[in-house]
């Protein structure tokens, strides 16, 4: 079972199980966000995106496309989606 459908069960059972769905974010979804979220203030300490960005929400335009393929259309998530995908981000930040 490959990291998408891993994710995928773990979602669907959390629809029915409201001790792992807390579970789930709280040790992985939000622990995830925490280290991604480093990774976006860094760029922004280095002048890579604009001080006044709203991490969160960056974020989100970020993953969520990510999320989309993984979850809906399991379509591949390789390094040419998310090259396209960062070079969009960065050209309407």
């Amino acid at each position: 079972m490959g990291p998408g459908q891993v994710l995928r069960a773990l979602l669907g059972e959390a629809q029915h199980d409201r001790a792992l769905a807390a579970r789930f974010r709280r040790r992985h979804l939000h622990e995830q966000r925490s280290r991604e979220l480093v990774l976006l203030t860094r760029a922004v300490q280095r002048g890579e995106l604009a001080r006044d960005i709203d991490l969160d929400i960056a974020l989100d335009e970020l993953l969520g496309p990510i999320y989309y393929r993984i979850m809906v259309t399991d379509g591949p998530v390789g390094e040419s989606f998310t090259d396209q995908l960062v070079a969009r981000f960065l050209a309407g930040s």
